[in-house]
């Protein structure tokens, strides 16, 4: 899976190449909002991911404490 950075750069460069090529520009410009979705997507997984580890953690850690009460 592709990092949530290299995803934004695909969607900048799109932009980038949709300015510089007017005749292709709505292709380009498809492409980029197809990136920057993915990228978005991706953004919104890694802070789930993050969110259920340090939900992991502290659940990890009261019942650890619940054991030794």
């Amino acid at each position: 899976m592709m990092s949530q950075f290299e995803l934004s750069l695909r969607a900048a460069l799109c932009r980038q190449l949709a300015s510089q090529d007017p005749a292709n520009q709505s292709v380009w410009m498809a492409e980029a909002r197809s990136w920057s979705r993915l990228a978005d997507e991706t953004l919104h997984h890694e802070q789930g991911l993050r969110s259920s580890i340090v939900a992991g953690f502290f659940f990890a850690l009261e019942t650890s404490r619940r054991k030794t009460a």
